[in-house]
């Protein structure tokens, strides 16, 4: 019996270069497919990461954004060379309740995309830092902060803005990478200022 197992393999003609050639060329097709399909799931992982990210992280700073708004003892004007009518503003409150003035400063980067806070007390030291990520308001032409007078009525002077705001919303459009999905979350809220102007 073990002749006869012996004598059949010695038949067998297995293999030729070519059938090897091919099964090989064959596997790294399906090799490459495979690693392409993962690498792009990995991408389209990363991008909805950096937008939930960015999602989270500015929806859970604009209720600060709105806490330290709504307490203001008053708004001021431009700060430095940005228009407060769109993407800044400057409040100024005892926000630590140290019994000292402070001011909160939110502005634009429209370079980087970022919304940046600055705190500055009474002394003039300051801190900054990153409140929201991949803001497309400017791009969008769509303003972050938009100013009411106590009527309901949009206040565009930046002098009036000052002086007569009621209240302020607050609209931040978020996209990490506009050219692919997941698409932008446009979130919007309303605060009344508890110290109002005017």
């Amino acid at each position: 019996m073990f002749d006869r197992m012996l004598k059949t393999i010695k038949n067998e003609d297995g293999f030729t270069l070519v059938e090897l050639i091919v099964v090989s060329v064959l596997s790294l097709v399906v090799l490459a497919a495979v690693v392409n399909v993962f690498a792009s799931g990995m991408d389209d992982f990363q991008m909805v990461d950096e937008q939930t990210r960015a999602v989270r992280d500015s929806g859970k700073n604009m209720l600060y954004m709105a806490k330290y708004l709504r307490a203001t003892e008053g708004l001021e004007g431009p700060p430095g060379d940005v228009n407060p009518a769109d993407y800044g503003v400057t409040t100024r409150g005892d926000y630590d309740n140290d019994g000292q003035a402070e001011r909160i400063r939110y502005v634009l980067d429209t370079g980087t995309q970022q919304l940046n806070m600055t705190w500055i007390d009474h002394t003039g030291s300051s801190r900054t830092q990153v409140y929201a990520e991949s803001v497309r308001n400017a791009v969008l032409s769509v303003p972050i902060f938009t100013y009411y007078d106590v009527n309901g009525a949009v206040l565009s002077n930046p002098a009036q803005r000052a002086a007569k705001t009621r209240s302020i919303q607050i609209r931040l459009v978020i996209d990490a990478d506009p050219s692919r999905p997941p698409n932008e979350l446009d979130t919007a809220t309303t605060i009344a200022l508890r110290n109002a102007q005017g």
